[in-house]
């Protein structure tokens, strides 16, 4: 297996992480605390193999607690694996194999994922977390069972599914066995073959017998049809007489009706239209030009004096400039009265404004004042009256024009009464006229009609004619069929017709003789019929007893092969449940050592060595020449240097070639890390790739110098 692509987003402490890996050491390196484990076995335990301590919500980043992503590529045995897990609140996964979709939701995706990497066998060969002994620190029998599982040498469902085909077996034996019971106890009867009533020589000469009779009754049946033939010709001529006669009477009754119809009536004339009292009123009433001339006298003169009166041309009349005028000229008389005061007070010494002494030398500007005012009042005045004078001219005027506008008004409606009775003179014309057409109209309609009937009259009295003379054609017709249809008749009714009782009775004895004779043929054929019947089913019953014998041999020898089979299975079943786990186990216990020990002896020189002993269901692992036993007896750091060999070798045993190591020198010094990281390097041909979670910055330059190892520093949940 190969870890190729890693993204985790909101995961722990980790915010946002994405990588792509290639082969050989991976190192993901920084202080405690910093995300190394979070991205390395605890995103990995949790995305191939859903192990995890505690809860998912625990893996919620503090920044952004809505939920987490994470997503992993890897190849393993050819194909190329992609899957993720997202939580927020609820988990959900999804699985593609080779860019196909495998599963979506979790129980399913888990359960995919559990088929390419078995959690039992890959998680604990695959990733070592920090500080851990588990396959170390338990009790020897625990150590064997997880071992057992592990490497799955429970043969449980092997040998249930060979229980299930030993019953199967078994239950096909059982059912053989019956089968053949049954072939041995069925027995064939065969029947006795019928004998024939009569020699096939005797046959053919009652088939002969049955010929001849054949023939007679034809002959006989041929008399009886010519009897009936003549007796049906003989009634079919008196059917034909009595017709005939009918027919006759029925022409003979239509001709006297015919002869007894009484002559058409004359068609009535028609009136002449010009002595019609309607005609002569509407004829009168079509004359108006007498009243149409006087209307037209009438209009004439009016127009003539419409044409005299012309109304005068005016403007409009500007009332608010003539009320100006008006003012102008009230205004020019009070400023000369006011002037003719002022005066006044400055002659008698006294101010006009302000009522005080006034100078004698202003009367002078006084005096002007006032005649300047009156030059302006009579102006103003002489304006006010010519505006006046124009006023009463406009109204004259207007008033005149207001008259003349009216006449014109009234000669126009009287124009149009006159107009109005000249076109009722016109409809009444026209009316009249309308009259004169539909009465000229009716009257042709009328003569139409007259020489239509007088047509039909003729048309029908040609007909009667044509009538009469088919009815003689007819009559003579239907006299000459009766007579001859009677002479027919009378020939055949006088010559004789013999019975038929003879013939009856003839061919009723002949079919009875035919009948007997086909008995005997029929019990003839039924015999034959039945004789090969008997015949086929002897010859089935010697094929069916052939078929049983053939079944007895065949079951026979399946039940041989089955029960040899049987045998097979159950010896195969006791190896399952007994021989084999104890061998693969024993196998598996001595190659986990070797590996082991060459880990230790590589890593360490040879300072430490594990014996591995089975011993029952218990596998014991013990160190020292004085076989200390490893869960009891060793320190801190050997526990973990042990841990770590058991890892190392059940890894190389199950050749799965990919290891997650968090902290595995957490308890060796810097040369011992030194040397672990250095041979673990060096084992790339078991272990091409490795991830490994460390904050020793010796080991991580030593891995990155000489072994060209991919280093990630975490620090405070970022990739740097």
């Amino acid at each position: 297996m190969k870890l190729k692509y890693l993204r985790l987003k909101n995961f722990g402490i980790i915010r946002a992480f994405e990588k792509h890996f290639q082969d050989g050491i991976t190192m993901f390196s920084g202080k405690n605390g910093q995300g190394k484990s979070t991205a390395g076995p605890d995103a990995l335990g949790l995305l191939l193999f859903d192990s995890f301590d505690g809860n998912l919500e625990d893996f919620l980043n503090w920044d952004d607690p809505s939920g987490f992503e994470v997503e992993g590529h890897f190849e393993h045995r050819g194909m190329l694996v992609e899957t993720g897990v997202s939580y927020n609140g609820s988990t959900s996964r999804w699985l593609k194999v080779d860019g196909a979709p495998r599963a979506t939701g979790a129980s399913q995706v888990k359960q995919a994922l559990a088929e390419i990497l078995d959690p039992k066998m890959d998680l604990p060969a695959m990733i070592a977390f920090q500080k851990t002994a588990d396959l170390i620190a338990v009790t020897p029998s625990e150590r064997r069972e997880h071992l057992r599982k592990m490497f799955d040498v429970n043969f449980n469902p092997e040998v249930s599914d060979l229980s299930i085909q030993i019953v199967a077996l078994s239950s096909m034996v059982a059912d053989l066995d019956r089968d053949l019971m049954i072939q041995k106890a069925t027995t064939f009867t065969r029947k006795e073959t019928p004998e024939l009533p009569f020699s096939e020589q005797e046959l053919l000469s009652k088939e002969k017998e049955k010929i001849l009779v054949e023939g007679s009754i034809v002959r006989v049946q041929a008399d009886i049809e010519s009897v009936n033939e003549k007796v049906k010709a003989r009634d079919d001529a008196r059917l034909d007489a009595d017709r005939a006669r009918l027919s006759f009477e029925d022409v003979d009754l239509k001709l006297v009706r015919f002869n007894e119809q009484p002559p058409l009536p004359p068609v009535p004339p028609v009136p002449d239209m010009k002595q019609d009292p309607a005609y002569l009123s509407a004829l009168a009433e079509t004359d108006v030009s007498a009243e149409l001339q006087m209307v037209s006298e009438a209009v004439a003169v009016l127009s003539q004096e419409d044409s005299l009166l012309i109304p005068k041309r005016l403007t409009l009349w500007d009332d608010a400039s003539h009320q100006s005028v008006l003012s102008q000229a009230v205004i020019a008389k009070t400023k000369v009265q006011q002037a003719q005061i002022a005066l006044d007070q400055v002659q008698a010494g006294e101010c006009p404004t302000c009522g005080q002494a006034y100078s004698a030398d202003l009367i002078g500007g006084t005096e002007e004042n006032l005649e300047l005012a009156s030059l302006a009042l009579v102006s103003s005045e002489a304006l006010a009256e010519e505006s006046r004078k124009a006023k009463e001219a406009w109204t004259e005027s207007n008033q005149s024009n207001m008259q003349t506008r009216e006449r014109k008004a009234e000669i126009a409606r009287k124009k149009d009464a006159l107009a109005s009775e000249a076109s009722a003179l016109s409809a009444k014309s026209a009316n009249a006229h309308q009259k004169l057409d539909a009465l000229a109209e009716s009257w042709r309609g009328k003569a139409s009609a007259y020489e239509s009937a007088v047509a039909s009259r003729e048309s029908l009295v040609e007909a009667r004619k044509r009538e009469g003379e088919s009815l003689a054609h007819l009559w003579q017709d239907k006299l000459v069929a009766r007579d001859s249809l009677k002479k027919v008749y009378d020939d055949l009714a006088s010559k004789p017709v013999p019975s038929t009782l003879e013939f009856l009775q003839e061919r009723e004895d002949l079919l009875k003789v035919k009948a007997g004779v086909e008995t005997e043929i029929r019990e003839y054929r039924d015999a034959q019929v039945l004789r090969k019947s008997v015949e086929q089913d002897n010859e089935a019953m010697a094929v069916a007893e052939k078929a049983r014998d053939e079944k007895i041999l065949s079951f026979t020898a399946e039940i041989q092969k089955a029960t040899f089979e049987l045998e097979i299975l159950e010896e195969t079943k006791t190896k399952f449940q007994k021989e084999f786990p104890m061998f693969i186990v024993l196998y598996l216990v001595s190659e986990i050592q070797k590996h082991a020990n060459d880990f230790l002896q590589d890593a360490y020189g040879g300072r430490y060595k594990l014996k591995f002993i089975e011993k029952g269901n218990a596998l014991l692992v013990t160190y020292g020449p004085k076989d200390k036993d490893v869960a009891k007896n060793s320190s801190g750091f050997e526990s973990q240097v042990f841990s770590m060999a058991y890892k190392v070798g059940v890894a190389r045993a199950q050749g799965l070639g990919f290891m997650v190591l968090d902290e595995p020198d957490s308890y060796a010094d810097e040369e011992n890390s030194e040397q672990f990281y250095r041979v673990l390097a060096e084992t790339k041909d078991v272990l091409p790739q490795i991830l490994t979670i460390t904050h020793r910055r010796q080991a991580k330059n030593m891995l990155k110098l000489e072994f060209g190892a991919d280093v990630v520093e975490f620090v405070n949940g970022e990739a740097i």
